[in-house]
């Protein structure tokens, strides 16, 4: 009798919990949307700050827009408006190349492509703007083959005639920087066609048709078509066209008659000291050097200027990255935040499920629980420490020894570069208390190399790197670069540090679907000391496991002369 009560209640308990569980399941959802709804940024605030910085921009306040910009994006991406969020972020690149940030333009580029869909009409004027940018920041690294296949590709997203214009137009440019005046003149000749006089944009695509004309025919005589020019940006007070038309009147009389490119280039030094363009003025001195009989007078300007504008484009590229990484600091607090919430509310509810339930069942069931979220805890923290143990081994102490064999081997060394390398090491230390992931080749794999190849070549010490080319990369990945940099690192501090080696010899190469690494040496060769062991080791062959690759060691590394390895890393 006494055990079928015992199973009634139970039973009971069973039913009464199940009761219970609609009216927990609502509160949580009650819960839920609360804090989903509190986190929404209203759309007026949002598009105020977009205005504001729109606003900036016209008044020539670059830095100020790109901090509101900044804000702005991440007020759309909290409302969850990605093609807001990428037209931000498209602004910034834009603000970013005209500053000469231009890797950090095709960063900021790249991160709005990412928040677009190609397929969907509405996002194409956004696409256009960002492959353009991105082309433009190409020609400006000299890049002409990948400025090339960009413009071409923003055509497929162009939305009006104007952006097919504007696509021409900076073709033409392109294939004038590359000599090649004749594509570069028929080009600019369709931009010209196909624009009205009326047009705002008339008279600059006309004086680059003349100029690549005059640059394929040395008879053609563009000078009257200039001087039209300078009327038209004379009466509409347009200082920006004058100081292009004197800059292409400079260039035609510079070979025909040196007074008169003189008197020009002294004309385009007045307009671009009006609108305070530093990069004009140094073109403008260029030619009052070249001309003057006295260049003296304007050698020590152009220094001055110079020397301002490298100090500016520095100051800039870092507030830039200041910006973005307040940014992401900011956005990791405000999820930690959230998710601090989350889990009060939980704990609430849980409070609330085991009051409801207080049984021996509920607290069983609680404490199992409580158990398994401690071990999942605790083989976390075990994960973090081996994670935070292998970024050390590979950024700070790799670092640390790439800067000391700069040190150690290299006579002169630049102070700035040894403080630029200290900085960088610093900050990337810092990224590890701050959990952050550590990108040590971006976008740039192909310089990290070569001056890791750089470091360790001496007078004791020879480097030879092959392969290692833009076509190459432009094959491989970019989730590859990171590890592959890492493990190239520590194979050349194996090296120096175990073998004597006095020659190293690194090759790179695709061969079907695959990217192939070798690295030799002629140093003494012993499984004790010179092959990796321990944590490199591990950390290399976890890193190329990671994409599915191999590692091998040739026989011929039984002898005591010589250490060769290959690394093969799938790419498709």
């Amino acid at each position: 009798m006494l055990e079928n009560r015992q199973k009634f209640n139970n039973t009971t308990f069973c039913w009464r919990c199940m009761l219970w569980l609609p009216l927990i399941c609502l509160l949580l959802i009650y819960c839920t949307q609360k804090q989903s709804s509190s986190s929404f940024i209203e759309k007026k605030k949002v598009d105020s700050l977009y205005n504001q910085a729109a606003r900036h921009v016209t008044e020539g306040n670059d830095e100020k827009a790109y901090y509101e910009f900044n804000l702005a994006k991440d007020g759309y991406l909290n409302n969850l408006d990605s093609l807001a969020a990428a037209r931000c972020l498209t602004e910034m690149a834009i603000i970013q190349e005209y500053s000469s940030d231009n890797l950090g333009s095709i960063e900021t580029s790249l991160a709005a492509i990412k928040l677009l869909h190609e397929n969907k009409k509405e996002h194409h004027e956004v696409l256009f703007d960002n492959y353009t940018n991105l082309g433009i920041n190409s020609l400006s690294l000299k890049n002409y083959s990948q400025a090339e296949k960009l413009y071409l590709k923003s055509l497929g997203f162009a939305t009006d005639d104007f952006q097919i214009i504007k696509v021409q137009h900076n073709l033409a440019i392109l294939y004038y920087q590359l000599k090649q005046f004749k594509r570069a003149k028929e080009i600019q000749q369709l931009v010209v066609s196909n624009l009205p006089k009326s047009n705002d944009n008339y008279y600059k695509a006309l004086i680059n048709y003349c100029r690549y004309l005059f640059h394929e025919d040395a008879n053609f005589n563009p000078q009257p078509n200039y001087k039209n020019a300078e009327k038209h940006y004379l009466s509409i007070k347009d200082n920006w066209g004058l100081a292009a038309t004197y800059c292409y009147l400079t260039e035609y009389y510079d070979k025909k008659n040196k007074d008169s490119s003189l008197f020009y280039a002294k004309k385009m030094h007045d307009v671009s000291v009006l609108l305070h363009s530093p990069t004009d003025e140094l073109e403008a001195l260029q030619n009052l050097i070249k001309h003057s009989e006295h260049p003296e007078k304007y050698f020590n300007e152009y220094l001055k200027i110079s020397d301002s504008l490298n100090t500016k484009i520095k100051k800039s590229k870092n507030q830039f990255a200041i910006i973005r990484y307040e940014s992401e600091k900011n956005l990791n607090e405000n999820l930690k935040l959230e998710k601090d919430l989350s889990q009060k509310n939980y704990l609430l509810l849980l409070a609330i499920v085991l009051i409801a339930g207080s049984t021996t069942g509920s607290y069983i069931w609680a404490k199992s629980r409580k158990k398994k979220h401690q071990l999942l805890s605790d083989n976390k923290i075990k994960e973090e420490r081996l994670a935070t143990s292998k970024k050390i081994h590979d950024v700070v102490a790799n670092g640390l020894y790439q800067v000391m064999t700069s040190l150690e081997h290299k006579q002169e060394l630049n102070k700035d570069e040894l403080l630029d390398k200290l900085e960088d090491m610093y900050q990337k230390s810092r990224d590890i208390s701050y959990d952050k992931h550590l990108n040590h080749a971006p976008n740039h794999i192909r310089e990290q190399i070569s001056e890791i190849g750089n470091t360790f070549q001496n007078e004791s010490m020879q480097v030879f790197i092959i392969g290692n080319e833009n076509e190459l990369w432009q094959q491989v990945p970019k989730k590859i670069h990171n590890d592959l940099y890492i493990i190239i690192q520590e194979l050349f501090i194996n090296t120096r540090k175990h073998s004597n080696a006095t020659r190293i010899i690194l090759r790179f190469e695709i061969e079907s679907t695959a990217l192939l690494v070798s690295y030799q040496d002629n140093g003494q060769c012993n499984t004790h000391s010179h092959i990796p062991i321990g944590n490199g080791l591990r950390n290399i062959k976890a890193r190329a496991e990671s994409h599915f690759g191999t590692i091998t060691y040739p026989e011929n590394n039984i002898n005591p002369i010589g250490f060769k390895i290959q690394i093969n890393l799938p790419i498709r």
